[in-house]
């Protein structure tokens, strides 16, 4: 498309009528997004895109920011398509992008957090952050997937799947890990590691 144009519909509570806002500056992104929005409270909310069909390293870091009154785009420096947002209580964002988890504070410094290593895998395979999520109490759980080669089908041919795994800076008591590549009984596999 010449002009990606995205619009969002807002109402307070109890409205009658929503009201609609253009995201400003979004024709760098390629046409076809996804979007992902995350409110603070009915006053305040993050919206992240990016262009799935891009090559991974070829996506623009989109952030817009809504302060009540109107969208603003947001710049992060972040070279890396964004896949979701989420705002802790002292107003730290966490980033799901592609390829990284980062953390942008109150005052606009955006770092890159590194994830623990998997431990039930071989090597180090490119992770895909694709979603992460802040709650009120202060855990942070983030979703991505990287691929795996197994066998599927009747023959038994070996294919790339892809595989997920869930990161928290929480110790979770509880397996929370299945890998279909393993027996069932070593399947399940309790994550360790504290996020930064």
């Amino acid at each position: 498309y010449a002009d990606t144009t995205l619009v969002v519909a807002h109402a307070p509570k109890g409205a009658r009528e929503w009201s609609y806002a253009r995201v400003p500056k979004t024709g760098r992104l390629d046409g076809i997004v996804n979007v992902a929005l995350h409110t603070v409270r009915g006053d305040e909310a993050w919206l992240t895109a990016f262009e799935p069909y891009a090559p991974a390293n070829g996506r623009f870091g989109y952030l817009a920011h809504f302060d009540g009154s109107q969208w603003r785009e947001v710049e992060t420096g972040i070279d890396d398509g964004l896949m979701s947002v989420s705002a802790a209580p002292d107003g730290t964002l966490y980033l799901a992008g592609g390829r990284a988890l980062y953390r942008r504070a109150v005052n606009g410094h955006t770092v890159r957090v590194e994830l623990p290593p998997l431990r039930f895998t071989r090597g180090s395979p490119e992770m895909h952050v694709r979603h992460v999520r802040v709650f009120p109490a202060g855990d942070i759980w983030v979703e991505a997937g990287y691929r795996v080669r197994r066998a599927t089908g009747e023959g038994g041919e070996a294919s790339d799947v892809w595989a997920s795994a869930l990161f928290s800076n929480r110790v979770l008591p509880l397996p929370i890990y299945c890998d279909a590549r393993e027996e069932a009984a070593r399947a399940m596999v309790e994550i360790e590691g504290v996020l930064p």
